[in-house]
């Protein structure tokens, strides 16, 4: 082996030892089978906190939203003194006791495509304002008479549509005892007694409320109005539950492949009978019985 060939060995034993060392670097960086190098844990740290920093924001701006759209849409946290407000559907019962005989319920309000404070023909107000005229302490008793083509009341007068005009101390035909306009407000139809209003048009109007405007002798008890049955069915507690009531026809319930059919007779009927058919395993039998009163 001459000199030529002993330097090129050697140069070839350098390169592959710097490469060796090149190799065992990139392995040691992560270029290698095994991942021995150091983790870019600070990194990894900034995008979690980043991650989670993202989740919080947008589930607290949902809850936002959320509770935004339910304070819209809900009277629960506004004053008393600032309802009823628009959007609200609310109905108070009225009649008027005139001469002792309360009148027939005023028919339904023929302005009740602009007004939001109308009588709906079954002696209730539906009260549902349209504008900001019609809510709060807007709502009385008086925006209600005013906007009712016929009907006027003040303290000292009343006139009813198709009926006429009453004045403090007149008598009513056939008595000689005078009589006053008397207004009186019940709470709820629980509220028996009520409240007596010294000044009628600036009744403020309530939900589930009842109003008796009356043209009577001093000291006459005045009850609540007849149409207290209609409030019940247009504003039913919420604690009713609805229970269907049992028919005397026919009814099958079906229950895990098991029919039941029955027929209820009146107390009167002398015949009962019940039919059960199971289905489950394929086979039907069927039972049935008869009574008879007495």
């Amino acid at each position: 082996m001459n000199v030529v060939d002993t330097k090129l060995l050697g140069k070839l034993e350098m390169a592959r030892g710097s490469l060796g060392k090149k190799v065992a670097r990139a392995a040691a960086t992560g270029g290698g089978r095994t991942y021995k190098g150091a983790r870019p844990w600070g990194f990894y740290s900034v995008v979690g906190v980043l991650s989670i920093l993202g989740i919080v924001g947008i589930i607290y701006s949902r809850s936002e939203m959320i509770q935004k759209a339910v304070n819209a849409t809900s009277t629960s946290t506004i004053p008393a003194s600032a309802q009823p407000i628009q959007g609200v559907n609310w109905k108070e019962a009225i009649g008027f006791d005139i001469c002792g005989k309360f009148e027939p319920n005023l028919p339904a309000s023929p302005n009740a495509t602009t007004i939001g404070i109308t009588a709906n023909g079954l002696g209730l107000i539906t009260i549902s304002p349209k504008s900001k005229a019609e809510e709060g302490k807007n709502a009385t008793l008086g925006y209600f008479v005013s906007h009712y083509p016929g009907l006027s009341l003040t303290s000292s007068s009343i006139t009813y549509p198709g009926v006429g005009t009453y004045k403090n101390g007149v008598a009513c035909s056939g008595s000689k005892t005078p009589s006053y306009v008397q207004v009186v407000s019940f709470s709820s139809i629980l509220d028996k007694k009520g409240s007596v209003i010294a000044n009628p048009t600036s009744l403020k109007l309530v939900n589930s409320g009842l109003i008796t405007v009356g043209f009577v002798p001093k000291g006459t008890q005045i009850s609540q109005p007849p149409s207290a049955s209609q409030l019940e069915v247009a504003t039913p507690p919420s604690s009713t539950t609805t229970v269907p009531s049992l028919s005397t026809s026919p009814s099958t319930l079906p229950i895990n492949n098991t029919s039941t059919s029955a027929t209820i007779s009146s107390p009167n009927s002398s015949v009962a009978s019940v039919t059960t058919t199971t289905s489950k395993t394929g086979s039907t039998s069927t039972t049935s019985s008869n009574s008879s009163k007495g």
